[in-house]
């Protein structure tokens, strides 16, 4: 496991979607990594190790590591999975860095497993994950980087007619998970995607865009965009770009329908600040504040009214206050003599006025930088 290129496959996610994002990671501090990286790492070193021809038993750590019985169960259910391509050494290779000239010259990826059939012409190219949170093969940039790396290269010598890309990810499934392309051709124009996308990302204007890559980006603590909306506590936000819902590949349709409540927690945050101003006497188009001071709390104004109703009641009544009572029940019971008064906030309801289809008007909250698209307001 060595550096990654700044536009590499394993960020891939992020820079395709977020071209800005290359410069600004560039500015963050060092992402030393976690506990979970460590142990990917090793597992991945342990792997490479075993398919090499070493012994797993023997191999006891890992650049200081331990491997524990967890470790070696991942592992050994991802080789288990690579049997079918492991029977002809000459055709298969482990732990490959593979140059990626297409995307740009110096950028370069390290790739799991490959297979070459030389029968069949399929080329396998299978990608380990050792983590638990769920990975899959279909729309995986990462993936494609890796397969068009090996196929650029593999072409000078052998004629390919297929291209199998594998997510294997012990933790969320004892199988292989697959985007297949049987139209090499195809797959092999995806190169100059990812050109025009590394293009657009060294740009001097390179656009920052919110979106799930952000969840485990390195810049995210500096990321203007997280502090502009008011939400960098948040694992997926809004988009600042339009968002067309269908769309989507299914795997970030997942993401959005997992973050339901950062989104409804996000637009809690929205109406509390849009009640604020108005409360301060801005004006929100869309927005008012609706009839008179509304009494929805009210508080015992100082220790001498508490006082009062305590000792006020004659014994001859029969009335014992074993709680504190309300200022509604005591009024219930008795009036408040001169003198003794109560607190009344003027807090107001707010009413958000429809103008009908967003296509008919304003969006009912219009804030910068934001451009919500109908799906989400």
């Amino acid at each position: 496991m060595g550096a990654h290129a700044e536009l590499g496959p394993s960020s891939a996610h992020r820079w395709v979607h977020c071209p800005g994002s290359v410069a600004l990671v560039a500015k963050a501090p060092p992402d030393e990594g976690g506990a979970a990286a460590t142990a990917g790492q090793a597992n991945h070193a342990l792997a490479d190790h075993v398919l090499r021809g070493g012994s797993m038993a023997k191999k006891i750590e890992h650049e200081g590591y331990v491997y524990t019985v967890d470790d070696r169960t991942n592992v050994s259910t991802y080789l288990a999975a690579l049997m079918p391509y492991t029977t002809d050494p000459n055709w298969y290779e482990a732990e490959r860095l593979i140059p990626l000239p297409f995307v740009e010259d110096g950028c370069f990826g390290t790739i799991d497993f490959t297979h070459f059939d030389p029968k069949t012409g399929i080329l396998t190219v299978i990608d380990y994950k050792s983590g638990a949170t769920p990975v899959y093969a279909k729309g995986n940039h990462q993936l494609r980087l890796y397969g068009l790396g090996v196929l650029l290269a593999i072409e000078l010598v052998e004629r390919v007619t297929g291209v199998r890309l594998g997510i294997m990810q012990p933790l969320s499934s004892p199988d292989i998970h697959w985007e297949e392309w049987d139209d090499v051709d195809a797959f092999r124009a995806l190169a100059e995607f990812y050109h025009q996308h590394a293009l657009e990302a060294r740009a001097p204007d390179a656009p920052l865009v919110v979106g799930s890559q952000c969840k485990w980006c390195p810049a995210r603590s500096i990321c203007p965009l997280q502090y502009a909306i008011g939400a960098s506590d948040m694992a997926l936000m809004p988009p600042v770009q339009p968002l067309v819902l269908h769309e989507l590949e299914d795997t970030d349709l997942a993401v959005l329908f997992r973050s339901l409540k950062a989104f409804e927690a996000w637009a809690d945050k929205i109406k509390a600040e849009v009640r604020t101003r108005l409360e301060l006497g801005a004006s929100i188009p869309g927005c008012t504040l609706m009839g008179k001071p509304n009494p929805t709390k009210r508080e015992w104004v100082n220790d001498a009214a508490i006082q009062w109703i305590a000792t006020s009641f004659p014994p001859e009544i029969g009335i014992k206050l074993v709680r504190p009572v309300s200022i509604t029940d005591a009024e219930k019971i008795t009036k408040l003599p001169p003198g003794v008064t109560i607190d009344v906030p003027t807090s107001r309801a707010i009413k958000f006025n429809d103008p009908g289809p967003l296509d008919k008007g304003p969006p009912l909250l219009d804030f910068q930088p934001l451009d919500l698209p109908s799906d989400l307001v």
